[in-house]
C-alpha cells in the first residue's frame, strides 16, 4: 500500500514546517496525523502556536481514573456467565470476567481450564504508592468470599497483574465542554483525534471499529 510502519517509538512532538508538512519527533514526515494518544497527553505534544495555549488550558478540565487488571488462570471451568459487577465497597474490584467465555481461543481447554479477569479503579494519584503483591492477595481473598475460588487456592495456576494509568473518561459539564473545543481545534489544523482517549469518550472496541471505517473513509 506503499505505507511505511514505524513501531516502539514515543511521540515527544508533532509540529508543522514552514512547507506546511507535519514533523513527528523532528525527523518523521508526514501527510496526515491521526491520533490515538490521550488528550491530555497531545495537548502538550502538538506544538502549533495557534493552538497550544488552548490545548493546555482546556486538557486541565480532562478527569479520568486508572484501572488495575489482575488476570487468573484457573483450573476449573468456567460458569455459563461473562461479566459481573460488584457495587460493594468491602470488595476491591468492581468488575470481574470469565475471559474465557469470551471466546474459545481465549482458555487452551474450556472445558477444564478458565480465564478470570478482575477491574479495580482507582485515581491517577493512587498508583505512585500501590503494593501489587497485597492486591493480589486481597482479590484472592475477596474471590474466595465470593466463592469463586476455593479456601485452599487448589484451582489458581497463576496470577498476572496489567496497570492502565487511562482507564475510565469522566465525564463532568467541565470536561465535555473542554473535550469539545480541544477536538474542534485539533480539526481546524487538520489532526484527527480517534478512540476512548483521542476522543475523551467511554467507547468500547465495536465503536471505536465504526469510528476508525468512518473516519478512514474520511481520509481516503
Amino acid at each position: 500500500m506503499g505505507l511505511t510502519l514505524i513501531t516502539g517509538i514515543e511521540v515527544r512532538s508533532i509540529k508543522r514546517d514552514t512547507y506546511g508538512k507535519w514533523i513527528v519527533n523532528d525527523k518523521i514526515e508526514a501527510k496526515k496525523i491521526v491520533s490515538t494518544i490521550p488528550l491530555k497527553e497531545l495537548a502538550h505534544i502538538i506544538n502549533i502556536s495557534v493552538i497550544s495555549h488552548e490545548l493546555t488550558r482546556y486538557s486541565k478540565f480532562l478527569d479520568f481514573n486508572s484501572l488495575i487488571v489482575i488476570g487468573i488462570a484457573l483450573r476449573k471451568k468456567a460458569p455459563d456467565m461473562h461479566w459481573i459487577y460488584l457495587p460493594n465497597k468491602s470488595i476491591i474490584f468492581h468488575r470481574y470476567a470469565w475471559i474465557s467465555n469470551y471466546s474459545p481461543y481465549n482458555s487452551p481447554n474450556q472445558n477444564e481450564l478458565s480465564s478470570l479477569i478482575v477491574e479495580i479503579t482507582l485515581r491517577p494519584e493512587e498508583l505512585k504508592s500501590i503494593k501489587m503483591e497485597r492486591i493480589i492477595d486481597k482479590v484472592i481473598q475477596d474471590l474466595k468470599n465470593l466463592n469463586l475460588v476455593s479456601k485452599s487456592e487448589r484451582e489458581i495456576l497463576f496470577t498476572k497483574a496489567w496497570v492502565h494509568t487511562y482507564g475510565y473518561p469522566i465525564h463532568t459539564h467541565q470536561s465535555n465542554n473542554a473535550r469539545t473545543r480541544i477536538l474542534n481545534s485539533l480539526s481546524n489544523i487538520g489532526v484527527a483525534s480517534l478512540g476512548r482517549w483521542g476522543t475523551w469518550r467511554y467507547l468500547n472496541m465495536d465503536k471505536i471499529f465504526e469510528e476508525s471505517k468512518y473516519l478512514n473513509n474520511l481520509l481516503s
